[in-house]
């Protein structure tokens, strides 16, 4: 499946956050207690939503999504093709018209540190709409896994593409 931003979407309802993660080579154990964290504290902050992306490519000039389709049944895999890099993921908070996504940053920040023992973990606002929207962009772009809440599930559109197999 491919995720794209839809086209009616005029603006965000907050300002998107951008959460920088000073760690390469993550392994899946890092990735999925990242991915626990975020859903605890989502509970506790229900308003704020987020958009986890996990690549390992190495950039946006680079990276092209393609659908092999092996077998008859289930979902085709997507795979994700460029230079490939260590392991590293692109994380978006954005929060809603009366709240901000600041104490949910700070919680986050302060049990992403705590799991890796280092001050590994910062986050910066993206400021202005096309900023933005070309953030998530990219991160979707790159992205082999996704998982998203809230807002991010309205926002955007799948597309499902099969790339005929040609002989």
């Amino acid at each position: 499946m491919i995720y794209r931003l839809k086209k009616s979407l005029d603006k965000l309802p907050a300002t998107l956050y951008a959460v920088n993660l000073y760690k390469v080579g993550l392994t899946m154990q890092d990735i999925y207690s990242i991915e626990n964290t975020l859903e605890r504290y989502n509970q506790k902050y229900p308003y704020v939503s987020y958009l986890l992306t996990i690549s390992n490519t190495d950039s946006k000039h680079c990276a092209q999504r393609e659908i092999k389709k092996e077998h008859t049944k289930g979902r085709p895999k997507t795979v994700v093709l460029g230079n490939k890099a260590p392991r590293h993921i692109h994380l978006s908070v954005i929060g809603d018209k009366e709240h901000s996504a600041y104490q949910y940053l700070e919680d986050i920040k302060k049990a992403i540190n705590k799991r890796f023992k280092a001050n590994v973990c910062t986050y910066c606002s993206k400021l202005g709409e096309e900023r933005s929207k070309k953030f998530i962009n990219y991160s979707l772009r790159q992205a082999f896994r996704i998982r998203k809440s809230g807002i991010f599930n309205e926002i955007l559109e799948c597309k499902r593409a099969l790339k005929s197999n040609k002989l």
